[in-house]
């Protein structure tokens, strides 16, 4: 059964007013399959991220750690690793840091007119 949708406000009909809750109970019933999420390299940082921090804490780069992860075709930036390991607390936790309040640049430049011209 496919709905026309048009733009404005519906018309609420006695129908739709007496069938509201009853098309919401039937979603409730309903069983949500889910797909696996996909691992992400990040996944794999924020898992490790003990190891990682305390190969760091022994000496070793972000380039030597990202080199020695090239070795079983991991390909990640030392830049990822570092976002990773700022973003996330020691438990693996996203952390959400405050807005600054800056504005952020539009991706279209302004052009500025000089006087006189």
């Amino acid at each position: 059964m496919k709905t026309e949708t048009k733009k404005g406000r519906k018309e609420i009909t006695a129908e739709i007013e007496d069938n509201f809750g009853r098309v919401l109970e039937e979603l409730l019933e309903t069983e949500i399959v889910q797909k696996p999420k996909k691992k992400s390299s990040t996944d794999l940082i924020i898992a490790h991220r003990a190891k990682i921090q305390a190969l760091l804490d022994k000496g070793h780069s972000f380039e030597q750690i990202r080199d020695q992860l090239a070795k079983i075709n991991l390909i990640i930036s030392t830049d990822t690793i570092r976002t990773v390991l700022r973003n996330t607390d020691k438990n693996g936790n996203r952390i959400i840091k405050p807005s600054t309040g800056k504005k952020v640049k539009s991706s279209t430049a302004t052009r500025k007119v000089k006087q006189g011209d």
